[in-house]
């Protein structure tokens, strides 16, 4: 269970980070 949901937190983190390039990308 524990090594799911460091995935989890691992995939946000990478979902956040591509949001936030993708901004920078777009202005």
């Amino acid at each position: 269970m524990s090594g799911d949901k460091m995935e989890v937190e691992l995939a946000e983190q990478k979902m956040s980070s591509m949001e936030h390039s993708e901004q920078h990308y777009f202005k």
